[in-house]
């Protein structure tokens, strides 16, 4: 089912060393939004679930069907991945990076029965909300879709991605006034973030949803020297 996004992410994560690495970027589809959003953006999502103890073994195995993902070999990172969960089952972004592993190949049942195994060992996932929200999304089953991506919001208030992808929803069911407010909260973090591209995709998108007065705050802050040059004498 063809969507009309503005942005898609595909997040996985990766335990090293017992520290957090950022994985390489997935490129998104670019499809237009009601014939006017357009441009997808590289995005990728990092989620810490929480302190935990592992096994060299395990992580060797999640390491091995990580670096296999991002080659594509895809039914060879879903064996490596498994093999980390039969050594630890409670093993939360195992199943999450599977789950995401079936999603790239559009095997969507599969991909949310591991996200939702990921979510019920760990409830407190961001990524693995937000990458259901985005299966959900790819189903068509919007209503889903935006729980997941709410609950995304809960989790992690700084969650810049899963504002812009509800705002995207909401733009679909044309509720403009809550897109709007969710392209604002996304460029406001991009910003903070310094991702200056985000920022500037998320206002785009904003000029679409008709909302002239957070337009105009959003424009200040993101063009503090424009504005600076429209009010001198």
């Amino acid at each position: 089912m063809k969507k009309s996004l503005l942005f898609i992410a595909v997040g996985l994560v990766l335990f090293v060393d017992s520290s957090w690495a950022e994985a390489t970027k997935t490129n998104s589809d670019a499809i237009k939004a009601k014939n006017k959003i357009k441009e997808a953006g590289d995005t990728t999502v990092i989620n810490k679930s929480g302190s935990k103890i592992f096994s060299r073994v395990e992580t060797e195995w999640f390491k091995k069907g990580y670096n296999a993902s991002m080659v594509k070999n895809y039914d060879e990172a879903a064996e490596y991945y498994k093999k980390a969960i039969a050594i630890n089952p409670n093993y939360a972004d195992a199943y999450a990076n599977l789950g995401v592993n079936y999603m790239q190949q559009e095997k969507f049942d599969e991909a949310i029965s591991n996200l939702k195994e990921a979510i019920k060992i760990d409830p407190m996932n961001a990524g693995a909300h937000f990458n259901l929200g985005l299966v959900y999304d790819k189903k068509g089953k919007i209503d889903e879709a935006i729980f997941e991506y709410e609950k995304t919001i809960d989790i992690d208030p700084c969650f810049a991605k899963a504002y812009q992808n509800l705002g995207i929803v909401y733009f679909d069911k044309n509720l403009k006034s809550m897109a709007a407010e969710c392209f604002y909260q996304a460029s406001l973090l991009f910003l903070e973030q310094d991702n200056i591209e985000g920022a500037l995709k998320a206002h785009y998108a904003l000029t679409l949803t008709e909302s002239e007065e957070l337009e105009q705050a959003l424009s200040e802050k993101l063009f503090p020297e424009q504005n600076q040059k429209q009010s001198a004498p």
